[in-house]
């Protein structure tokens, strides 16, 4: 599966001149980036830090009570052990989902009433918690982690400890043909996809390393004052969301995207509730075509992620193998 590159309007091409630059930055700084990551990792070996959680993930949210359940329980199903969620001016009953996982601490919940408050989000939630997880990824509700090479998110990113940060693509999911949102899990009721990968994605930080830049989709690190940036799933530097070498990427894993759900999701999502990034990106999101230029590429199915539908389902209706006996019962009678 090929990576293509995204804007906001939908699939493109990079320009000639922006692949030479690529080309000749990449060749020019790789030989330096992988002698200090190497130098890093040996030094970091002598210092072991003792962190509280090895995999945690950072979420702004506004009214998203109807998906967080799945979007939590999903991911503590593939080993993340924490969440730092960060609540952005919700109504929305939100609190009564929240309450069980507040309990059982695999959730802090901060209040964050603020405009456009993504990037001060992220940026708090570095500076508060950089010495209690090991790795931490900046994700959205509507975006999944889809490791494909195994099932462990934990035994996913050692492969990756080298590293200041690995970043996973988008791939885009459309509205499967629902107008309205259907009585069924995020997962499971939108299959359609574009037939690639997207450059854009969302990054894990390994809080070994000190970052000196918090941003949206990627983050990049500080050693001996050179600038490190992330790496693709193929260990291939990302340089603002662009690899020279995207070719094994999809075999290793992605980042299920739904970034519409319904029709009527997606009008509410961008017309109504707006962006929480900013400004220019709320106004930018009404403007277009946007909608058509996403959703007509939906020209293929993923169901890969579906593996997890049922430990997904028996999780959320908490049903253990005497459960079932007796439900099975009942349908005999």
């Amino acid at each position: 599966m090929n990576v293509e590159y995204y804007t906001s309007k939908g699939i493109s091409k990079l320009s000639v001149l922006s692949m030479m630059k690529l080309l000749v930055f990449t060749i020019i700084y790789s030989p330096l980036y992988y002698i200090l990551v190497w130098w890093h990792y040996f030094l970091a070996r002598s210092c072991k830090h003792n962190y509280k959680y090895e995999v945690s993930l950072c979420l702004i949210f506004k009214n998203e009570a109807k998906y967080l359940k799945e979007w939590l329980d999903y991911h503590i199903l593939i080993g993340v052990d924490h969440f730092y969620l960060y609540n952005n001016n919700s109504d929305d009953g939100y609190a009564d989902v929240l309450a069980p996982y507040i309990e059982k601490k695999i959730v802090t919940l901060v209040d964050f009433p603020f405009k456009y408050a993504q990037l001060k989000a992220y940026n708090d939630c570095y500076e508060q918690n950089k010495k209690e997880t090991h790795w931490l990824g900046y994700i959205d509700a509507d975006e999944f982690v889809n490791i494909r090479d195994c099932n462990n998110i934990k035994s996913f990113l050692m492969k990756y400890g080298k590293f200041p940060a690995v970043t996973f693509n988008w791939r885009m999911f459309g509205t499967s043909g629902h107008i309205f949102r259907p009585d069924k899990m995020v997962i499971e009721a939108y299959t359609s996809c574009w037939p690639c990968l997207t450059s854009t994605g969302k990054t894990f930080i390994n809080n070994d390393y000190d970052f000196n830049e918090i941003s949206v989709h990627w983050h990049t690190a500080k050693f001996c004052g050179i600038k490190l940036f992330p790496v693709n799933l193929s260990k291939i530097i990302s340089i603002h969301n662009k690899s020279l070498i995207n070719s094994a990427v999809a075999s290793k894993g992605y980042l299920n995207h739904y970034w519409s759900k319904s029709l009527s999701e997606y009008v509410y999502k961008d017309y109504v509730k707006g962006d929480v990034a900013s400004k220019e990106l709320e106004k930018r999101k009404t403007e277009g075509n946007r909608f058509l230029s996403h959703e007509l590429n939906n020209s293929d199915k993923d169901y890969s992620i579906q593996r997890w539908l049922t430990p997904l389902k028996r999780e959320i209706e908490n049903l253990s193998n005497e459960a079932i006996i007796n439900k099975l019962k009942k349908r005999e009678k």
